[in-house]
């Protein structure tokens, strides 16, 4: 069984940075050399593992920085501009398995007047890409891993209207203004 997980470890970094790469238009060279990072972080000794994994993170980081924004609230979801979901979430949007519940989270939101089913449908999502955090997390690493969970539920939702040739630019704008408050528990 080792021999295959060394194996998968081996080989998925090549698939997973390929897909990626595609999805952000990154160079061959990039592409490269994030997949031998991430094998190198997957398969590194315990005694390497932590230097390994952040010469990952940090270049992992780096590929994903945009100068240009792929939607218009990018830079209030993410400021750093770095966009670390954009990928997965499209994979996400592009499989459609939340089409029926985001219509009728829209729906319901509309009636009443809120965003707090399609912030719930957001929530959803962004659990297929960050869980909760585990019982014996730190105060610090549960705030950050709520806040990634709020980004990527937040990416989720402008992929979702950008996909909506119905939404009009400007009510897109709107939903997410209002995600934006709900999501932090303002609203």
């Amino acid at each position: 069984m080792l021999s295959l997980l060394r194996c998968v470890a081996a080989h998925a970094p090549d698939w997973y940075a390929a897909r990626r790469g595609a999805q952000a238009g990154w160079s061959y060279t990039d592409t490269l050399g994030y997949a031998d990072r991430l094998r190198s972080a997957l398969l590194a000794p315990d005694d390497a593992r932590t230097s390994a994994v952040e010469l990952f993170r940090t270049y992992a980081t780096a590929r994903h920085e945009c100068d240009v924004l792929p939607y218009p609230r990018c830079d209030r979801i993410c400021p750093d501009h770095t966009c670390l979901y954009h990928g997965a979430v499209a994979d996400i949007v592009e499989a459609g398995r939340y089409e029926a519940t985001w219509s009728q989270a829209d729906d319901s939101d509309r009636a009443d007047g809120t965003r707090d089913a399609t912030w719930h449908a957001c929530d959803l999502a962004a659990y297929e890409l960050l869980e909760y955090p585990p019982d014996d997390a730190t105060p610090e690493q549960i705030a950050q891993i709520n806040d990634s969970r709020r980004r990527a539920g937040l990416c989720f939702a402008q992929q979702m209207l950008a996909a909506d040739s119905n939404e009009l630019p400007r009510s897109s704008r709107s939903i997410i203004d209002n995600l934006l408050t709900t999501s932090t528990g303002e609203g």
